[in-house]
């Protein structure tokens, strides 16, 4: 597969305080790759609604979160080939769904295009405090795939997990409409934690059930 270039600001993931330009290019990759995510996770949404479910896709989505829970351990071109691969993925759930596609294959345009999108995790809401449970969420998220792609690794996985993280990632972030899903307040924001926190949960059951 291409390798492929870095993109836009960050959208959750916490900066790393390095002195080194080589360290900060690939956080800001980092940062690329969650935004490629969330908008891969509201075309899984679709797709799901829809009864189609890709098992490869999911586990791609969980694979690609575990990588960027774990910071520095990454190199440059694994991480643009997973930036890469995720806008592959996302076209290719939308011409499942019968929508028409322009060069599925080569997205490095839209790569571009993420490099100059002015967007930042303040997007989400005005509230610092819902910002706060925004950053908290996406931790969360990390670490229930990490967890996750270990068990499934294994080959124990659960339908209903990939859907939470889909959802834990799609929530609040704008469709390619530029709708959210819904408006939510803080309690509503800290309601999706506890839920993340089950679902993390679940994960580790699946991975326990194997190691024990």
């Amino acid at each position: 597969m291409e390798h492929y270039k870095q993109g836009v600001n960050d959208l959750g993931q916490v900066d790393l305080v390095v002195n080194s330009s080589k360290i900060s290019d690939v956080n800001h990759l980092y940062n690329v790759l969650v935004y490629a995510l969330r908008r891969l996770a509201h075309a899984a949404l679709s797709a799901r609604a829809n009864g189609l479910i890709v098992s490869e896709i999911d586990r791609f989505t969980i694979q690609a979160l575990s990588v960027v829970m774990s910071p520095l351990e990454s190199d440059q071109k694994t991480i643009e080939s997973l930036i890469g691969q995720a806008i592959y993925n996302r076209k290719k759930l939308a011409q499942l769904r019968g929508c028409k596609i322009d060069n599925p294959e080569f997205p490095e345009e839209e790569i571009n295009a993420m490099k100059s999108a002015p967007v930042s995790i303040d997007t989400f809401s005005s509230d610092k405090n819902i910002c706060a449970a925004v950053q908290l969420l996406l931790q969360g998220l990390k670490g229930t795939a990490a967890t996750a792609y270990r068990a499934a690794a294994i080959g124990k996985e659960n339908s209903e997990l990939y859907t939470f993280i889909y959802e834990g990632l799609a929530a609040g972030f704008p469709d390619r409409e530029g709708k959210v899903d819904k408006n939510r307040t803080l309690d509503d924001w800290m309601g999706l934690l506890l839920q993340c926190g089950k679902v993390n949960l679940q994960a580790l059951e699946l991975l326990e059930a194997v190691e024990v």
